[in-house]
């Protein structure tokens, strides 16, 4: 048994057969009917429309034939895949590539043949619609052309299941498409109202109706005016009219805050954002084209809005006030602490550790206060900035001054850029610049291990100036770092020995951000942090650090 061919296209060829979605469907009465009348016509006892997959070929009708697929190598309708002209076997027995082809040995025992190529719309061959008979037939005695007119039948069947599988699956977008809709309006937390190009109202939901106090069959039907105030319903018709015939757009196509009329005549603040449906209408056929609007209620916005601003503010208020309050007393603690730190007659030892401990916890909650005036004054807008041009080196070595005692306490190593001859200047407010790098550093200390090291950078790129502050410390939870900037979270660190507010880092965190800056931080577990900012440069011939 010679295997049929492998024509080249035949991937080309599976993939539009696999499109059509027709192998392995029930059998059709319009196919059963071709086959029998080829039977009849062309006088034999099977007539078969075959369809050749990868590895079978299937038929998609049978008559005078149980079985419904063979494997492809068996396959007569291959060779004339492969050929594609129609094929005739006058006598399979005689035939090298049949004789022992187990459907001529075995059932249904073949000995004629013929088969007319079925075309796509492509132009490839899905298979055969194919005659065969026990007994051999002359060629003369095949009337091919026959043969042919009804192939060019089945193709149309085959073209016509392609367009019923593409309208039933249009039907099911168009089902979901419209199962989606009805439940996006009625159950949407908007307003929805669907108008067409008079103005007429074609639709509303729930929400609609419970938010302007309306029946829908009270709107229906009506011009969309009604639901705004008068001074806006009468120009809407306008404004509609117009966008339809000169595309100028007042309010579709752009989301803006109106108001809208309650049928019991207040009014109600809304966001309305208006769209127009895409459909075939015509341009000025206004009665078919069609707006949907959405509204969402504002006013329980603002409501929450206006509430929470007197709430900012009364906190705001309270923290400046207790602030201030804090600080008098503190002062004169500190003050009659360090009286006796220096008093003429030295104080028994008992003693100057009490003292020094009032002295380093009321420095600790002074430090306190005064960050959490310096939030306060940001969040209402009270902290006072001068922006200049400011000598980074001079800032940098000034926070060195007063974090070095810390540093040299704890044995951290402290490695600084060589910045005492250069000129590198930042755009930023020169004493926050400060308070952002005693701030960084203090903690690059603290949080460090003993005999660890500190390690200050800077560098220039894309007009701003990146100073990295990377310390060998603790680390901090990749999880975690989102929330560093928060005010007076620690991070689990108030548990410790180590001293903190958690106010530092979102002090830090806003005074960039108010000198037009940024800051960020990169940690690993247990190796450390690298705490940075970046500030804009006055100019654009600063050079590299």
């Amino acid at each position: 048994m010679s295997a049929p061919p492998i024509p080249d296209n035949d991937e080309a060829r599976l993939e539009v057969l696999h499109q059509l979605n027709i192998l392995d469907t029930p059998a059709e009465q319009a196919f059963d009917q071709l086959t029998r009348l080829t039977a009849d016509i062309m006088g034999v006892p099977i007539a078969l429309v075959s369809l050749v997959d990868r590895d079978r070929q299937w038929f998609k009708s049978s008559f005078g034939f149980a079985t419904r697929e063979t494997p492809r190598d068996m396959s007569f309708c291959a060779h004339a895949l492969y050929e594609q002209a129609v094929l005739v076997i006058e006598d399979a027995a005689a035939d090298g590539r049949f004789s022992d082809n187990p459907m001529v040995t075995g059932e249904p025992h073949i000995r004629f043949y013929a088969g007319a190529p079925l075309y796509s719309d492509e132009g490839l061959i899905l298979g055969t619609l194919c005659i065969i008979d026990h007994k051999p037939r002359r060629l003369a005695d095949v009337r091919t052309d026959q043969l042919s007119l009804l192939a060019r039948q089945a193709e149309q069947l085959i073209s016509l299941h392609k367009q019923a599988q593409m309208l039933k699956q249009q039907v099911r977008k168009t089902e979901a498409i419209n199962a989606r809709y009805e439940a996006t309006t009625k159950g949407a937390a908007a307003g929805i109202v669907r108008i067409n190009g008079l103005g007429l109202i074609l639709e509303v939901n729930r929400f609609v109706c419970e938010m302007l106090g309306y029946r829908e069959d009270q709107v229906l039907g009506n011009n969309v005016g009604m639901l705004m105030p008068a001074r806006w319903g009468k120009s809407h018709d306008g404004y509609l009219a117009a966008y339809q015939q000169t595309g100028d757009a007042k309010v579709i196509g752009l989301g803006r805050e109106v108001t809208a009329l309650h049928a019991a005549g207040h009014v109600i603040p809304v966001h309305l954002a208006v769209s127009e449906v895409a459909s075939a209408a015509h341009p000025e056929d206004y009665e078919q084209r069609q707006f949907i609007g959405i509204l969402t209620n504002l006013s329980e916005l603002y409501a929450a809005r206006d509430q929470a601003v007197k709430a900012s503010q009364a906190k705001t208020d309270f923290m400046s006030s207790m602030s201030h309050e804090l600080r008098t007393p503190m002062n004169a603690i500190l003050g009659f602490a360090q009286l006796l730190q220096n008093s003429r007659e030295p104080l028994p030892a008992r003693q100057r550790r009490q003292v020094e401990l009032i002295s380093q916890s009321g420095r600790h909650l002074l430090n306190l206060i005064n960050e959490v005036l310096d939030l306060t004054r940001i969040e209402s807008g009270n902290l006072q900035f001068s922006l200049e041009s400011v000598y980074l080196s001079e800032v940098i070595n000034e926070a060195i001054e007063i974090i070095s005692p810390l540093a040299d306490q704890r044995g951290v190593s402290l490695a600084m850029p060589q910045l005492e001859s250069s000129k590198v200047q930042v755009q930023g407010d020169r004493t926050r610049i400060k308070q952002v790098l005693i701030n960084l550093l203090n903690n690059a200390v603290k949080y460090n291990r003993e005999r660890g090291s500190i390690t200050l950078s800077c560098v220039i790129r894309d007009e701003v100036c990146r100073v990295s502050i990377c310390d060998t410390g603790i680390g901090i939870p990749e999880g975690r770092l989102n929330e560093l900037f928060q005010p007076f979270n620690r991070l689990g660190a108030e548990h410790g020995s180590i001293e903190g507010t958690g106010v530092g880092l979102a002090l830090t965190h806003k005074l960039v951000r108010l000198m037009n800056g940024q800051v960020g931080v990169n940690s690993v577990l247990g190796e450390g942090s690298i705490f940075w900012f970046e500030l804009p440069l006055p100019g654009l011939s600063q050079q590299a650090v």
